[in-house]
Formats: structure tokens, C-alpha cells, sequence
């Protein structure tokens, strides 16, 4: 399968973890991170996005949220919909690893709003995972982690990732079997 996986500064380290983890299952894997960035600043930004999509992923794993200063509903959410656009979902499948924890007030309160809402916003077909749940050793400025604590995040988490991945293709993977099959992968959208 073709993975694009996409960041914010937390993919320095997750998103080459992650990468290995999938090559290793013989999956083609490619991503994309950039420090401080939110989901709008894909949308804003999106030609390097844009280069990535053209290899015509057949997942797309987004981890973000931490970069979200929009705590108003309407305004996420429409920000949130117009970069679900640009990945081309729902014809593209996608899961979405969330914002993590934080030991810095005011970024912990963001992080917590945004994790709040993309569990109730996200359409039931994309897969979300909650990042917020780890706390593990933090670095001194509160919002990332040393090498070590990213590396026990993602084993942990990969399991239900790899579970989130099939969740994600299923229904397109039985199109073959019939009209019926079609049918109901048509509808799960």
C-alpha cells in the first residue's frame, strides 16, 4: 500500500519511526512534516502537499493538531474540511493521529479543545487515535519529547494504527466481489 504520512515538529522524530515500521511490513511510505504547522497551513501552503499527492497515495496518515489556534468550532471545522478536501477525502482514505500531551498550560488547553473536537468532528469513516493519552518523559519546554519517549508512543500506538489502517481500506478492498460489494463501500462514504 502507498502511505503518505503528514506532520507537524513532533514528525521529526514520529514520522521516520513510523516510516520504518511500515516499510518493514513492505508498504511504500512517504512524508511530510514542517514545524509549527497546522492543518490550515497545509491548506494555506499546499504545493509541497500537492507534489506528494500526485504519487496517489492510497493513505493518508495526518498527525496534527497541536498548531491549532482556532478554538472556535465553525472555524476549525471549516479549516479541518477544506484540507480533508485538498487530500482528495473521501476518495482517499485517511486516519488521523491527534494532538499529544503537553505540560505547558495554555498548549495543553489547545491541545485539549482540539483533540475534543476532532473526536466529535471527524467523519466516522476516518480513523482517529487519540495521542493525548501518552505522557510520557517531556522535554523542558513542555510540548515535545525526547527521542526515547516518542519511540515507546509509537510502539505503543502502532498496533492500533496498523488496526485503524484496515478499518480505513476495507471497503474498497471487497469492490471487486460485486455489485453489492460496491455498493456498500459507496454507502460507508
Amino acid at each position: 500500500m502507498k502511505i503518505l504520512l503528514i506532520g507537524d515538529s513532533h514528525g521529526y522524530y514520529t514520522l521516520p519511526l513510523l516510516t520504518d515500521l511500515l516499510v518493514e511490513e513492505d508498504h511504500e511510505v512517504d512524508y511530510l512534516y514542517n514545524n509549527g504547522w497546522a492543518s490550515y497551513s497545509y491548506t494555506q501552503k499546499p504545493n509541497e502537499l500537492k507534489a506528494k499527492l500526485e504519487k496517489d497515495p492510497d493513505l493518508v496518515i495526518v498527525s496534527l493538531g497541536g498548531n491549532n489556534h482556532y478554538l472556535n468550532q465553525d472555524i476549525y471545522g471549516t479549516e479541518v474540511s477544506a484540507f480533508l478536501d485538498v487530500l482528495d477525502y473521501p476518495k482517499r482514505n485517511i486516519v488521523w493521529m491527534g494532538p499529544k500531551f503537553s505540560t505547558q498550560e495554555s498548549t495543553q488547553k489547545r491541545h485539549l479543545w482540539t483533540h475534543d473536537f476532532l473526536t466529535n468532528y471527524l467523519p466516522s469513516d476516518i480513523s482517529y487515535l487519540n495521542m493525548m493519552q501518552y505522557e510520557f518523559p517531556i522535554g523542558s519546554d513542555g510540548v515535545h519529547y525526547p527521542k526515547s519517549s516518542y519511540e515507546m508512543m509509537i510502539e505503543d500506538v502502532y498496533p492500533k494504527l496498523k488496526k485503524a489502517m484496515k478499518k480505513s481500506t476495507w471497503p474498497f478492498i471487497v469492490m471487486g466481489l460485486g455489485g453489492l460489494a460496491i455498493w456498500y463501500g459507496l454507502q460507508k462514504r
